[in-house]
């Protein structure tokens, strides 16, 4: 999808077309509708959103990945099950 600002505007791009959304290095947002290479190490997403600083937006080269039905349907981003994938979706 490109550049973003927020969590939550990746999220919302990705959910006209796509099951999946991903941020990494704080702004670069990739929407798809597969996972593969899952990790579950949280301590690589270390980069804050740039207008959301209270959001991680991924690590270096790492995807941090929403599921958007669980977005959509939960009450705030903390109440997501987030999972990491390094590299490109």
């Amino acid at each position: 999808v490109g550049v973003v600002h927020s969590l939550k505007e990746c999220i919302q791009r990705c959910a006209i077309k796509y099951d999946y959304a991903g941020i990494m290095n704080g702004y670069l947002c990739y929407c798809d509708n597969h996972l593969t290479r899952l990790s579950s190490k949280s301590n690589l997403c270390n980069i804050p959103c740039h207008r959301s600083p209270t959001d991680c937006c991924g690590g270096l080269y790492v995807l941090s990945v929403y599921n958007i039905e669980s977005y959509q349907s939960s009450s705030s981003i903390n109440d997501l099950s987030e999972k990491l994938i390094r590299g490109e979706i």
